[in-house]
Formats: C-alpha cells, sequence, structure tokens
C-alpha cells in the first residue's frame, strides 16, 4: 500500500477533529482575554496538520482537482497581501494576511482531497461542536453553570462574546439541516434535529440581532430553493411522513418555544449584560427601529463611506480602518468610553481597506459560489443538492450578519465561511489531473503555515505581556510594568496601544524622555490616535516645552474636538506660557461641551482671582463647589475671592469648611488657622 493511500484517508479525520474542536478552544486555557489567538493558534495548527498531509500525498502522486472557487479566492487573498505595501500600519495587517492565507490553505487542502462522500461526516461533527457550545452559552444564560468562564458579554460559552458564538451557530446550524435530511439513521435525525434546536435557542440568548437577521434570510432561501426543488421537496416530504419526525418537531419545537421566554439569569459582574433594548426576546427584534437602536454603527458607515471615497481604487491596506477612520470621526463616534476598530460592516471594511477593486472580487467570490451552488442542484442527486443547500444558507448567514458585525475578522466565523466555499468547490469540482507544480504549492503552503504558527505564538506571547502590564499599572507598580511591556514589544507591535501604554508607563514614573520617544513610536503606527497626543502634550508641558506641547493637544483636539480633559490641559500650558486671555477663552470652550466640568471653573475662577477680579472669580468658584462640595483647591481660592470681596464672613465660613476636608500637608492647614485668626480681628475691630 503506497504512502498516499495510507495518509490520504487521514485528512478527513483531521477536518472533522477541527470543526468539532476549533469552536472548543477556549482564551482561559492561556491567561489571555483575547478570544481570537488560542483560536487563531488551533486554526494554524489544523492548516499545519493539513498542509503536511497533503505535501506527502503530493510528493507521492501530484494531483490537481480544478473548481471555479480556486481563482477568484486566489486573486482575493492576493489583493489583500498587496494591500499592505500602501498600508499605515503594515505589521498589524500581516497578522491579519497570515489568517486570511491559512484558511485559503485549509481550502485548498480540503477541495483537493476531500470527495462528496466526506460532506456528511462533516455536517455530523460540526453539528457535534455546535451542540457542546450551545450547551454551555445555555447553561450560562439561565445561571446553571459554566459563568466562571472568561467573557465581556454572556452567555459567549467558549467565545470571549456572545456575539462571536452567534456567527459561529449560524455558520453550523445550516449544516445541521443538512445532516437531518440525509443521514439515512432515525435515530442520529432525531440527534440532529435535537442538536439543531439547542443551537437555535442559544442563538436566541445570545441577543445577536446581525445574526438573528442572517439566519432568518438563509432559512428563506433555503425553504424557497427547496421547495422548488423536486428532489429536495419530496426528501422532506418522505421525512415529514415518518412518526418519529413529527414527535421529534414537535418536541423541539415546544422546547424553542419554552426556551424562548425564559429570561436572563447571567451574573451580575458581567462587563457587558443585556441592555434595557434586549431584556427579551421581542424586545431585541424590535429595538433596531428605536431610536439609538444602531448603537452608532450609521455615523461609522457614514465617515466609512467617506474614506472610501477617499480612497477607492487601493484602499487603505488591510487591518489599517482603525488607524484612518479618527481623521473622519472627529469625535462623533471615538469618545472616551468607546474607540471602534472596525465599521461593524465587512462589506464596507473590504472597501475600505482594500478599495472597490477589492470589494469587487470578494463579491464575485460569492457569485461564483452561487453559481456552482445552483449548478449543483440541477443534479439528480439529493445528497449533492442538500450540501450545496446547506453550504449557500452557511454563506447567507454569514454574509446577513457582516452587514452589522465583522464575523470575517474572527477565526471560527472565518473558518466555516471558507469551509462552506471548500463544500461548494468539492462539489464542482473538476476529475484529478497529474500537476508536477502541486509539490511546490503544497510544500509553499506548509511553510506558510509554520510562519504563522510561530507567528500567532508571538501575538499570544505578547498579549500575556500586555495584560500583566495592565494589571501591574492598577497597582502603580510602573518599573515592573515598563519592564513587562517592554518584554511583550519584543516580540512585535501586534496593537498599537502597547506603545501608548509603554509611553504612560515612563510618564508616570516621571521618565519624560523615555515616554516621549515611546509616544512617537506609538504615533508611527497610529498617527490619528488622539490619547498619544493628548499624552505626549502632557510630556511636554513637564519638560516646559511649550510650542510642542500647544501642538500636541492640538492635534489631539482635531482629531476629538469633545475631548474636553486636553482643553483642559492646554488651557493649563497657556497660562504657564503667560497667554491668559487665550487660557480663559480654552477653559471657556470646555463649559460650552461640559457645563458641570469642575476644572474648568476651577482654572477661570483662580485666573479671575490673579486678575483681581473677585466678582467673577466667586461666580465660577460657587459652581465648582456646588459640582464638588469636597474640593480643597475650589473652596481655597473661593476663600480668598470672598476676602478680596471683602466678604469677611463667607470668608471665614468657607476656610471653615476648607478645614473639614484637608487631607494635604500640615503646614497649610496651620496657614490657614493663622488666616482664620487675622480675619476674625479684622471683624472685632471697631
Amino acid at each position: 500500500m503506497s504512502s498516499r493511500s495510507l495518509l490520504k484517508p487521514l485528512i478527513s479525520p483531521v477536518v472533522m477533529a477541527g470543526l468539532f474542536l476549533l469552536p472548543l478552544f477556549y482564551p482561559g486555557l492561556w491567561q489571555t482575554n483575547a478570544d481570537l489567538l488560542p483560536k487563531r493558534l488551533a486554526l494554524c495548527a489544523l492548516s499545519l496538520t493539513l498542509c503536511a498531509l497533503w505535501v506527502f500525498i503530493s510528493f507521492r502522486l501530484p494531483t490537481w482537482r480544478p473548481n471555479p472557487l480556486i481563482w477568484p479566492a486566489a486573486i482575493y487573498v492576493l489583493i489583500n497581501l498587496l494591500s499592505l505595501f500602501w498600508a499605515q500600519a503594515p505589521f498589524t495587517g500581516f497578522v491579519e494576511a497570515a489568517q486570511l492565507v491559512i484558511l485559503f490553505v485549509v481550502f485548498l487542502c480540503i477541495t483537493q482531497q476531500c470527495r462528496n462522500t466526506n460532506l456528511l461526516p462533516f455536517a455530523c461533527w460540526a453539528t457535534l461542536g455546535g451542540s457542546v457550545v450551545s450547551v454551555i452559552g445555555i447553561a450560562q444564560y439561565l445561571g446553571l453553570g459554566f459563568t466562571h468562564m472568561l467573557s465581556v458579554g454572556l452567555p459567549s460559552a467558549t467565545f470571549i462574546f456572545r456575539n462571536f458564538a452567534a456567527a459561529y451557530i449560524i455558520a453550523v446550524l445550516p449544516l445541521s439541516l443538512f445532516a437531518f435530511v440525509c443521514d439515512s439513521a432515525p435515530k442520529r435525525r432525531l440527534l440532529w434535529m435535537f442538536c439543531g434546536t439547542l443551537m437555535g435557542l442559544y442563538l436566541i440568548y445570545t441577543r445577536t440581532r446581525g445574526a438573528w437577521l442572517g439566519l432568518a434570510i438563509a432559512l428563506i432561501f433555503g425553504a424557497g430553493v427547496a421547495f422548488n426543488t423536486p428532489l429536495c421537496r419530496n426528501r422532506l416530504i418522505a421525512l415529514a411522513k415518518h412518526s418519529t419526525t413529527k414527535w421529534g418537531i414537535g418536541l423541539c419545537f415546544t422546547l424553542l418555544i419554552l426556551g424562548a421566554t425564559q429570561s436572563a439569569n447571567t451574573p451580575v459582574g458581567v462587563v457587558q449584560r443585556f441592555d434595557e433594548l434586549k431584556d427579551t426576546t421581542m424586545q431585541t427584534a424590535t429595538s433596531a427601529f428605536q431610536a439609538g437602536g444602531d448603537r452608532g454603527r450609521f455615523t461609522m458607515w457614514r465617515h466609512t463611506l467617506t474614506m472610501i471615497a477617499d480612497h477607492p481604487f487601493l484602499g487603505v491596506g488591510l487591518d489599517n480602518w482603525e488607524y484612518h477612520y479618527p481623521f473622519y470621526d472627529h469625535g462623533d463616534k471615538i469618545t472616551e468610553h468607546s474607540e471602534p476598530a472596525r465599521p461593524h460592516n465587512d462589506l464596507l471594511w473590504i472597501a475600505s481597506e482594500l478599495g472597490l477593486p477589492g470589494l469587487a472580487i470578494y463579491l464575485y467570490l460569492l457569485g461564483m459560489a452561487f453559481c456552482t451552488g445552483f449548478r449543483t442542484i440541477q443534479t439528480e442527486q439529493t445528497h449533492m443538492q442538500w450540501a450545496a443547500l446547506s453550504a449557500m444558507m452557511g454563506l447567507i448567514a454569514l454574509f446577513g450578519d457582516s452587514l452589522f458585525s465583522f464575523p470575517k475578522e474572527q477565526p471560527i466565523s472565518s473558518f466555516f465561511f471558507w469551509f462552506h466555499l471548500s463544500i461548494l468547490g468539492i462539489l464542482s469540482a473538476k476529475p484529478e489531473q497529474p500537476q508536477s507544480i502541486v509539490r511546490i504549492g503544497a510544500t509553499l503552503g506548509l511553510v506558510i503555515c509554520v510562519l504563522s504558527l510561530h507567528l500567532n505564538i508571538k501575538n499570544l506571547a505578547f498579549s500575556k505581556a500586555y495584560q500583566q502590564a495592565e494589571a501591574l499599572s492598577l497597582r502603580q507598580q510602573w518599573p515592573v510594568a515598563i519592564t513587562t511591556i517592554s518584554e511583550g514589544l519584543k516580540q512585535g507591535t501586534f496593537d498599537h496601544r502597547a506603545q501608548f501604554l509603554l509611553g504612560r508607563y515612563y510618564q508616570r514614573a516621571n521618565q519624560y524622555p523615555q515616554a516621549e520617544a515611546a509616544y512617537l513610536q506609538g504615533l508611527k503606527t497610529h498617527p490619528n490616535y488622539a490619547h498619544t497626543h493628548h499624552n505626549l502634550g502632557g510630556v511636554y508641558a513637564a519638560q516646559k516645552k511649550w510650542p510642542q506641547a500647544i501642538a500636541s493637544y492640538q492635534k489631539a483636539l482635531v482629531l476629538r474636538p469633545g475631548y474636553y480633559q486636553v482643553h483642559i490641559n492646554l488651557g493649563r500650558a497657556y497660562v504657564d506660557m503667560g497667554q491668559i486671555d487665550i487660557a480663559v477663552e480654552t477653559f471657556q470652550q470646555v463649559l460650552k461641551t461640559h457645563p458641570q466640568n469642575v476644572e474648568a471653573h476651577i482654572m477661570i475662577g483662580a485666573i479671575s482671582l490673579q486678575k483681581n477680579d473677585p466678582v467673577q472669580a466667586i461666580a465660577f468658584l460657587q459652581e465648582a463647589v456646588r459640582l464638588d462640595p469636597q474640593n480643597v483647591q475650589a473652596l481655597n481660592n473661593l476663600a480668598l475671592s470672598y476676602e478680596l470681596a471683602g466678604q469677611t464672613q463667607l470668608a471665614l465660613t468657607t476656610y471653615e469648611t476648607l478645614l473639614k476636608n484637608w487631607r494635604g500637608p500640615a503646614d497649610y492647614r496651620n496657614a490657614i488657622l493663622l488666616r482664620m485668626q487675622t480675619l476674625h480681628k479684622a471683624q472685632d475691630r471697631p
């Protein structure tokens, strides 16, 4: 028996293991809160195994099975790679490109080495994996277990966030339908029906509207095609006549309806709980039509369209939307609580980063996939028809979700996108042809998989160091935090915020030259990050480099006009430079947008006090004290203003309040007491 015949049967079990195990890789086991890293690592391991088997097989007997999806897919991958040449931050784009390339390698391995007979087992194992994930997610939602698992939005099962899990579920559900319809064993059909019900119930519990819409469109499409295709329709009618199937459908439907009425019982400590618009299933379904239901997406989409208009042919480069978007946002969506890294719409994301040609080839790839699917449905083989239909439904579901989310970034949803393409590629493949060049392609793919695995290991090490440094900074252990984040950066700048954090740590440790260097390095990757410009301005101000400080603050305000803390620090810089009038205008600008900002009131009051204008000083300082009754700076300046205005009794009363709240040096407390004695004596004089 040849090595080819020995190794080729291993391909299918490896694929089935991947379909079952990939979603179960849990980020907490790797001590990281970045969901995509462990799953990317698992995806690299899968691609490496498949490619290694393909290499051994091809060196014994190199063959090639052409299918109409290979060239559109290859061109799409190539455009992503080429975009790195004009990207602002090519390194982070290279990280994303590595995932895309290994997915393409997996696509090639499956389409070249798997056959039609493998498709039903693939669907069954994918369904089993989806049911395990769903059991975990349902238990989390109901508060029955698994709530200790790392998450920023339960019920997320083995994913870090419920939306990512929802994208996975809608990709697998059509495969459960394929398994149910085409499995010949009645008991197993009941199993696939029950697994599909579990996945449907968990999908309801995720409260993910985009995934719901995508699946709904896919189901409508699938029903329309199935009932207009005689063999598919006859198969459904035959199944419906079985009493076992009838009872199974009734029980599953009852379970789904009863389960959908259950309220969430997730722990209070979860970072992102369901908001008031998603308390129930019905509220979630209708929330898209309520004010604020878009969650700011329309704003991001509008600005992204402007970005596309500015870069229509080449785009800004793969994974570089985040670095260009702030220039277009001007603080509309980017706030102190929100820093979007993608537009929550994969079509706009692709168009902005790859240009309109890149979007066109992506849509062409999908179009070719559906053409091959419809050609397969026209055959007279029920098994192949349902395989093609399930693949098209999976693509439609993911496409619908991608209009409101970003499944293309996540390794598992992306894997299933390419897996559905693989199904259609297998179904439309032509007979094998001897091709010696396949050896070179398979070997190149193996090399790429090894490099991608190495890159992801480094990314995981960086992520651990990044998180450890953040934890150390919370404990104000700045020297150790600096060392830790520096070690992480040796792996590569996988996140531009690492340089920002390094600069912030140096700044907190009063090591200003090192902080300046770190911030400047961060701006090379992300020149439009307002936080970096703001902090760099603070470093310049600490070194009394006023022109540079002013320029950095102003750059931050161009990017985020409503960034009030920048206005405060800019005003302070003008005060230190002696440009008092400009400083007052700057602080007043803060009060236009943030009328309850205490710092701005204190600063204008202090400047008025220095200008010997106690009336204006009192007005602003009284408001500051009203907003923050225990603010000692406001109380101190207000007392001085009362003195200057000749309102001795009010000054004494304010000093008394100041003493009650004073936690500073004892020397100043004594000075206040002496000042109060002087005022009392002045009051006693006739």
